[in-house]
């Protein structure tokens, strides 16, 4: 039996307070998360009175992350030759992740703007500038830093 808080994702919203289950024991473990808040992702053990040790990945995130799978375009604005076309992997209210095909080249700090659509009933059209704050491989992770049109579809989307 795995723990239920094995991959959970746990927002910041105070004090978090979890009930983790032994899968040696089924002993009830009470444990503070708080403590590991203010990092977004980690990796933590949970040792049981039984000494068995409970593995649990978190992540703390401010606003929820939904895993999407959405065609979009991109234009780096720090060097405006290149334009592509993108694969939204996952959005929130702050940021997005996208994948890139091909030979393109990002650089943390760039500033980019992206388009793509939703997949709702409306076919939403999302536009928003970003700046790219991590790169590994062909992911690409980004901070939204303009209004982004098309808002309420966005939180709608999310929602759902």
């Amino acid at each position: 039996m795995m723990s239920p808080v094995e991959g959970m994702t746990l927002m910041e919203t105070g004090n978090i307070i979890v009930d983790v289950f032994c899968p040696q024991c089924g002993r009830l473990n009470r444990v503070d998360f708080s403590v590991n808040q203010g990092s977004e992702k980690g990796n933590l053990q949970i040792n049981c009175s039984c000494n068995s040790a409970i593995p649990i990945s978190m992540d703390f995130r401010q606003h929820y992350r939904k895993e999407t799978n959405l065609d979009g375009i991109y234009s780096n604005l720090s060097n405006e030759k290149e334009k592509g076309e993108m694969q939204v992997i996952n959005l929130s209210m702050s940021g997005i992740g996208f994948t890139v095909q091909g030979s393109d080249t990002f650089s943390v700090g760039d500033q980019l703007e992206l388009s793509f659509a939703l997949d709702d009933d409306k076919q939403s059209e999302i536009e928003v500038a970003v700046i790219v704050r991590h790169i590994t491989d062909k992911n690409v992770g980004c901070e939204f830093t303009s209004k982004i049109a098309n808002l309420i579809a966005l939180e709608s989307y999310l929602n759902d």
